[in-house]
């Protein structure tokens, strides 16, 4: 007799092994994943939106293990404390740091490892025998930095937004006037579009000619550069060197400088009181000017072209005009020394006791010698006046005047003569040569 088998019990036998194998394949995977891993915890000082328990542990974008739990720190409930189980394979120091970062735009978060030194020490070296996994602190995620800036920006611009419509509210008026302002404006603008566009050329013409100065300039320049370049640097620095001695003086001697600057403004107050005073000089020689005729000028000026036009031609007469005077100022010298000698002559002759019977008949010869001087004076007028003529009359009178002359200093000359050789005669009327008298005794 054939045994028959239960379904029920064929069927529960069969999720039984089906689950048993589930959960084998289970505990084998868990136990190869943690059995060669190292745990480490990462502490969160922000909000860790996104990262859930078996979110990815990437390191320079490589995954290397798993979040394994997420916790609030004991003592700070402002701290997100991760668990990570990653692969000791990869080199987690002292400056290793995390962050959290995104993936796309699907906002499916995960933990970034990055080592900035690979000779840095290693952590659970550091860290020593504790029992407790190794502490790596995050840093601030760049998604969050945007999201704060974010934030920040909309609340300024929410800021703005309100103090704009406050603006506009209490100054309604005024922003109406202003847009009217404008719009008549633009009507004016399209009403002189023609200025404006003429404008335009005139700006567009001014700038070509700026660019050909520019272009002059630009030559110029070049010039001037060949002129710098030609000059030599020993020459500057040897004129720099003079400029340095003399500013050396100037300041060695600055006391006198500040003496001359002194007497400089003395001197200018002074010139500048001068050039007052001339100009009171200019009114007064404009006034006579004004009042000086000028028909009479010209008949002035022609009277006197005549005169230098005759001069001109009595040059011969004026030379030998000169010629006879420097003869007569030669025989008064002569006359001169004389008459120095009678003078001394006289000097001892009035010593005696004759000299002093002398003196009656040198006071009459004193008043002959005035007259004489007398009327030699009322000559002079004559002859002066006949000077005065000279530029229309000639140079006779000059002639008869020197011939005179000449006359007059030989009668001088004779007299002078007689004086010396006879003075007491001169005096007395006697002659020096003795008379025989035969009637006279001794």
């Amino acid at each position: 007799m054939e045994i028959r088998s239960s379904p029920l019990i064929v069927g529960f036998f069969t999720l039984a092994v089906i689950a048993g194998a589930f959960g084998f394949v289970y505990w084998i995977g868990a136990f190869g994943e943690s059995s060669g891993r190292v745990q480490y915890r990462v502490v969160f000082s922000d909000e860790v939106t996104g990262l859930n328990k078996g979110s990815s542990v990437l390191y320079n974008g490589i995954k290397i293990g798993d979040v394994v739990r997420l916790s609030v720190a004991a003592d700070d409930p402002a701290q997100v404390v991760a668990l990570i189980q990653i692969d000791p394979s990869y080199p987690i120091n002292v400056d290793t740091t995390a962050q959290l970062q995104f993936t796309g735009i699907t906002g499916v978060g995960f933990i970034q490892l990055k080592t900035s030194k690979a000779d840095a020490r290693p952590l659970r070296d550091a860290w020593g025998e504790s029992e407790d996994p190794p502490i790596i602190y995050a840093e601030k995620s760049t998604f969050q930095d945007l999201m704060e800036g974010a934030k920040s920006l909309l609340t300024k611009a929410d800021s703005v937004a309100t103090r704009i419509d406050s603006l506009i509210a209490n100054n309604e008026t005024a922003v109406t006037n202003t847009i009217r302002n404008i719009q008549t404006f633009s009507d004016a603008l399209a009403q002189n579009s023609d200025k404006v566009a003429s404008f335009i050329e005139d700006a567009s013409g001014a700038a070509k000619r700026i660019n050909e100065v520019g272009a002059r300039i630009e030559v110029l320049a070049d010039n001037l550069n060949t002129v710098v370049e030609a000059i030599e640097p020993d020459e500057v620095r040897a004129i720099v060197g003079d400029v340095r001695t003399f500013a050396d003086a100037l300041a060695a001697n600055s006391d006198k400088v500040t003496v001359l600057a002194e007497n400089a403004g003395q001197a200018a107050e002074r010139i500048n009181k001068f050039t007052e005073q001339l100009s009171g000089v200019a009114e007064d020689v404009k006034k006579v000017v004004a009042a000086v005729d000028p028909a009479a000028i010209s008949r002035t000026v022609e009277n006197f072209d005549k005169v230098t036009a005759t001069i001109a031609g009595k040059d011969k007469e004026i030379s030998q005009f000169i010629d006879d005077a420097t003869a007569t100022a030669a025989e008064f010298r002569k006359a001169s020394a004389r008459l120095d000698g009678l003078l001394a002559k006289f000097d001892g002759m009035l010593g005696d006791e004759k000299g002093q019977s002398m003196i009656g008949n040198i006071n009459e010869a004193a008043k002959s010698f005035r007259q004489l001087a007398d009327n030699l004076n009322s000559r002079l007028d004559t002859i002066t006046a006949d000077v005065q003529r000279y530029g229309v009359g000639g140079l006779k009178d000059f002639q008869a005047f020197m011939a005179e002359g000449r006359r007059t200093m030989s009668n001088i000359d004779r007299a002078l003569s007689n004086l010396e050789q006879n003075p007491a005669g001169f005096l007395t009327g006697r002659s020096a040569v003795p008379e025989y008298n035969p009637g006279r005794r001794f």
